[in-house]
């Protein structure tokens, strides 16, 4: 096996160890291309119909081709194809050096996403929930545990013969009115679901090899390529240097001088992790060719990313928004259980829960 399908096994093995735990839920989505003479091909589109593929970047700084054909896998044989499918649709060419030269580089790409299973919680599990939070904080105090209070100022409440300790949390009225504080959306039923979506790109690169046209006796078409191809390397291998380089970091990075370099944009510099294989020859005669290569490795190994998690920036906002409610219902829940004591807020922190409310809600409705 090469190194792409051992890569696509061992991707397809984590991912039914996941499943199996029935706590994720994977999707997977695959492209195939070729840069040929600087010109974008699918390997994967079935004719010559349809828009050629074009470069965009997003506002995020992500890299993607329009017009790509996507195709959705499930199974390892399933992707396995496509990769072969690709490979026989690529340029190759017979040269003095090689019968089956390649005459582009290929970027094989796996897109995947990743949602954690959705966890549930009814609002009558919600409020069982509050009821034990409350008993449990009712429980911590008695008559006996009674703590004077004080008067805010500028309020109006009523007093009894105790005034200035609280009531018995246990009284009939303290309950009735923790009750109707808790009532609310009771009738709701829908269930609360909390997801986290995680995505994730591999780019598996097969760059061809750099070609010297005393050896590989080119012409005409071939010679074309190969010019092509070396162009290529040299302005990728000018964007390592650039990256590697401690000091040319946060000068000019020459993404645009190459597609290759281009579509790579995200993957040298950017939220990434980048690994390079090199693949050299013993032989005596490939020895300039060695070491050159070992050198242009060498340079991509100094590149230094600090990749974070990408999550979906919906479901983290929803899911900020989520906990921010569960907080703020919390605080109601709190200051209904105060008024029923007959214990005032008092007015500045009222109306900042209440503004808190309020841009919560507006964030949620945006």
């Amino acid at each position: 096996l090469g190194v792409v399908p051992r890569i696509v096994d061992g991707i397809f093995k984590k991912i039914d160890a996941a499943e199996k735990e029935g706590k994720h839920n994977f999707g997977l989505k695959i492209s195939f291309l070729e840069i040929h003479r600087e010109n974008i091909n699918d390997l994967l589109r079935l004719g010559d119909g349809g828009n050629k593929p074009s470069i965009r970047e997003e506002k995020s700084g992500d890299i993607r081709v329009d017009g790509m054909t996507e195709v959705s896998v499930t199974t390892r044989e399933e992707m396995l194809s496509c990769l072969e499918r690709g490979t026989l649709a690529r340029a190759t060419a017979c040269t003095a050096m090689n019968t089956q030269s390649s005459r582009s580089h290929a970027i094989f790409t796996v897109h995947m996403t990743m949602t954690m299973a959705a966890a549930k919680r009814s609002k009558k599990e919600v409020k069982a929930s509050s009821e034990e939070k409350r008993e449990g904080n009712l429980g911590e105090l008695s008559s006996e545990d009674a703590v004077p209070v004080s008067k805010t100022e500028g309020s109006e409440r009523k007093v009894d013969e105790n005034e200035g300790r609280i009531p018995n949390p246990d009284s009939k009225d303290a309950k009735q009115a923790l009750e109707g504080c808790e009532s609310d959306g009771e009738d709701d039923d829908d269930d609360r679901l909390i997801e986290d979506v995680i995505t994730a790109k591999f780019h598996f690169v097969d760059l061809a090899g750099s070609e010297r046209l005393k050896k590989t006796k080119a012409e005409g078409e071939r010679l074309k390529e190969g010019i092509n191809i070396n162009s290529g390397l040299l302005a990728l291998g000018n964007v390592i240097s650039a990256l590697g380089d401690p000091k040319r970091r946060g000068g000019h990075v020459p993404f645009r001088d190459s597609k290759i370099t281009r579509l790579l944009q995200d993957s040298l510099g950017g939220n990434s992790q980048t690994l390079m294989i090199a693949c050299v020859s013993p032989g005596e005669g490939s020895l300039e060719e060695t070491v050159n290569t070992l050198k242009y490795a060498n340079r991509a190994k100094n590149i230094k990313n600090k990749p974070i998690v990408n999550r979906d920036p919906i479901a983290e906002k929803l899911e900020s928004q989520r906990r921010r409610i569960q907080e703020l219902e919390s605080l109601l829940l709190k200051t209904g259980r105060m008024n029923a004591f007959q214990f005032d807020v008092g007015e500045e922190q009222y109306e900042v829960m209440e503004k808190k409310a309020q841009r919560a809600a507006e964030e949620v409705e945006a």
